[in-house]
């Protein structure tokens, strides 16, 4: 991890000014795909009536992620319930094409996943965004939101 430990209001103060360019602006990698998004949801009904994805992803306030990297998680997520495009959806896991509601009650296994699963080289080639996404899931824990993945 970085040696600045990013706070949620400089993450959603960044995202707001520049969204998906903040990795950009401050060195880190961006990902042209396949990559996924993950951001926090105030409720978990999707919202609708988005121009474009980019436009959605900044407003959940994205984290990006290679795709690859579900690979190390994926053993241990298969046993986090979520959701599979609304609520009347019950599943486990991630959806690799489409998106996932991940209720609060998951937001514990898929912390401690992250945290015991990410492969070392994603580590030092990722350490902001993977820190920004455990201050996201924490966040959404303490507030006991949904949070939102979307896919490939």
């Amino acid at each position: 991890m970085s040696d600045h430990l990013w706070t949620w209001e400089e993450i959603e103060n960044q995202h707001k000014a520049y969204g998906h360019r903040f990795f950009d602006r401050y060195g880190w990698k961006y990902l042209s795909g396949p990559y996924i998004d993950i951001g926090i949801m105030d409720s978990p009904v999707r919202r609708n009536g988005f121009a474009s994805y980019q436009e959605e992803v900044e407003f959940y306030q994205c984290i990006r992620l290679p795709d690859e990297i579900l690979d190390d998680w994926w053993q241990g997520l298969r046993g986090m319930d979520t959701y599979i495009h609304d609520l009347s959806r019950p599943s486990k896991a991630l959806a690799r094409y489409g998106y996932t509601l991940i209720p609060p009650e998951s937001l514990e296994l898929f912390e401690d996943v992250i945290l015991t699963k990410t492969d070392p080289n994603f580590l030092k080639e990722y350490p902001d965004q993977i820190e920004a996404l455990l201050i996201l899931l924490r966040k959404a824990g303490q507030e006991g939101k949904y949070i939102i993945h979307f896919g490939v």
